[in-house]
């Protein structure tokens, strides 16, 4: 679990050779169009950030209640600082052991 400004993020190693995404926004971060405004605009970070085509991770992305209104360029830099997070844990652990 990696926590960021606006996202909590969990990670799940896969199988798949491409990553899958799964969202929850809950109604207590705001109404039907701000909430499928996140939900939109997640997707495409998701879809344009090449590093999670090739991750073969599992990623749940959870809003946070006190989000910012959500833009593009804000996901996208918090997908990607997450999955930095992600692979610094993922080296530690493999070097432990």
């Amino acid at each position: 679990r990696i926590h960021t400004n606006n996202l909590i993020l969990y990670f799940a190693e896969s199988e798949q050779e491409q990553g899958r995404l799964g969202l929850t926004v809950s109604k207590k971060t705001g109404n039907a169009v701000w909430r499928n405004r996140a939900k939109r605009v997640l997707r495409e970070a998701f879809r344009t950030n090449t590093a999670f085509k090739t991750a073969g991770v599992d990623l749940v992305v959870i809003v946070k209640k006190k989000s910012q209104y959500p833009r593009l360029d804000l996901y996208h830099g918090e997908l990607e600082l997450g999955l930095d997070r992600y692979a610094r844990l993922a080296r530690r652990g493999a070097e432990k052991g």
